[in-house]
């Protein structure tokens, strides 16, 4: 709701002056203010999941679904961030049934592929994206997505332990 939102955008801020006053390195502003909201967030975020498995209140999965579905998402981001294979070789995310998710995991390893690549609008992907994402913000939170786009490893722990977050709240 508003008020957990409303919550996150401090502790976001508060996160990236300390860690900016500390360190001004991009990729330690991003890794301080993804732990504060971490400790902020994953206990709010199991305090309303169900921990019986099959027992859906709310409209929220059981909590063995949600891990099998995260490992199946890391699976896929390995294969395809990583390993940078095919995309109709994917071995999790097989058949018509998976056609989206398969195509969602594919576009983010090619964010990690074309990371530091020359492109056609600015000398970097990565200067393409911070430039172009400043002004689109994670909704409730205040911070724009250009903020994971500063270095490879904020961009890294954005899609490995942000995102999924996001996905359960």
């Amino acid at each position: 709701g508003g008020s957990f939102s409303a919550s996150l955008l401090p502790c976001s801020i508060m996160a990236a002056i300390v860690t900016h006053v500390m360190d001004p390195r991009p990729w330690a502003v991003a890794f301080l203010a993804v732990l504060l909201t971490m400790c902020m967030v994953c206990p709010l975020v199991m305090s309303s999941v169900p921990l019986v498995s099959g027992m859906y209140f709310l409209g929220i999965p059981p909590v063995s679904s949600m891990i099998r579905s995260l490992a199946v998402y890391y699976r896929a981001l390995w294969y395809f961030g990583v390993t940078r294979g095919p995309y109709d070789g994917c071995p999790v995310l097989r058949g018509d049934n998976h056609v989206r998710a398969r195509v969602h995991c594919a576009s983010i390893g090619a964010v990690f592929a074309l990371f530091d690549k020359p492109h056609y609008r600015h000398q970097t992907f990565q200067t393409d994206m911070i430039l172009n994402l400043r002004n689109v913000a994670i909704p409730g939170t205040g911070i724009p997505l250009s903020f994971w786009s500063y270095s490879r490893t904020a961009l890294i722990l954005a899609f490995l332990v942000w995102y999924p977050c996001l996905c359960v709240v």
